[in-house]
């Protein structure tokens, strides 16, 4: 390993398959795994794998999962020559003391090196702050193969933190106008169906405060619906049994109530004023001027016409300057 072709990182990466592999010198790790040890990118392990093979330190080959077909495992092979030679050379001396002997550190300086260096991340982490890279290269290696029991603690602490029960907010006090309004469709609801089931008033009241508050409804104008829905327009009685429907179903009653002033209701008045007009005429036997068709109306002499789906105002004007009448005669 004293080959000026390689680089520090080759070297720690070198050393780290060395401790990973087995008697064979054999090894699986991924690519993700190396560089969380090593503290590097994706690109770089990838640079320092193909440099390392290059040199005839390790070799790599791709064979199937023996438990899944369909998955293929890397298996990265460490030369064994090279740790022999090394185990010859210094046969008492494990892995982190060469490096130790590299660095010119004693083993003992290195562990609590590492000891202390650990400790900082795992303070670092609890803090949710990004870690930083080891200073020194063998002390990573000591902290990965000896991690301490702080990264258990920090995982506990998330742990209970998360057990904590979640506070719910204050619930809003409701208006009394919702609790009134809530007890009028309920009353309305019992004068047709007196064996009606007893509701939860104030789960009704909170629905008509969310229609006032959410929605943007009046209390007047709800209080009109209720009335419109159940003294005038009795299709709604069956189906406004609860808050709820009377806020999904508001809008269609709404305009059930107001309908708009489109062609529909204009022929319909236009029609209206047509026949008025006629009637008045046949009191003068001069009825046969005027000629009501499906979708107009026609004067005979001097021959002119009018639709019905214009507005009704335009509509009796022409038809009052057609036989000399007042607006509305």
């Amino acid at each position: 390993m004293d080959s000026e072709a390689l680089e520090p990182m080759a070297k720690l990466l070198y050393a780290l398959l060395s401790g990973l592999s087995d008697e064979e010198g054999k090894c699986f790790p991924s690519d993700k795994y190396l560089c969380s040890r090593v503290k590097c990118s994706l690109r770089q392990i990838q640079d320092l794998l193909k440099q390392l093979g290059l040199l005839g330190l390790i070799s790599r080959q791709t064979t199937p999962c023996p438990f899944n077909p369909f998955k293929k495992v890397r298996i990265i092979t460490v030369s064994t020559e090279f740790k022999k030679s090394l185990r010859s050379a210094r046969p008492c001396i494990s892995q982190t003391a060469q490096l130790c002997s590299l660095d010119g550190h004693t083993r003992a300086s290195i562990e609590s090196e590492a000891n202390i260096e650990s400790e900082d991340i795992c303070r670092r982490k609890s803090q949710t702050t990004p870690t930083t890279p080891l200073a020194s290269p063998s002390a990573q290696l000591v902290a990965a193969a000896a991690p301490t029991s702080c990264a258990f603690s920090s995982q506990e602490e998330g742990l209970s933190e998360k057990r904590k029960p979640k506070t719910q907010p204050a619930p809003l006090q409701t208006h009394p106008e919702a609790i009134r309004l809530a007890q009028k469709l309920l009353a309305k609801i019992l004068a047709i169906h007196p064996k009606f089931k007893p509701p939860k008033l104030p789960k009704w009241s909170a629905e008509v405060e969310r229609m006032h508050r959410l929605d943007g409804r009046t209390f007047e104008e709800i209080e009109e619906m209720i009335d419109y829905a159940f003294d005038k327009d009795p299709f709604w009685v069956d189906k406004l049994q609860c808050a709820k429907k009377l806020r999904l179903h508001f809008d269609k009653i709404w305009l059930k109530a107001h309908p708009p002033e489109n062609e529909g209701t204009n022929i319909e008045k236009n029609r209206k004023s047509a026949n008025q007009v006629k009637a008045y005429l046949s009191q003068f036997n001069e009825d046969r001027f005027l000629t009501i068709h499906k979708s107009s109306v026609s004067r005979q002499y001097p021959y002119d016409s009018a639709s019905f789906s214009l507005p009704p105002e335009t509509f009796q004007s022409i038809l009052a300057n057609w036989f000399n009448l007042e607006r509305g005669g």
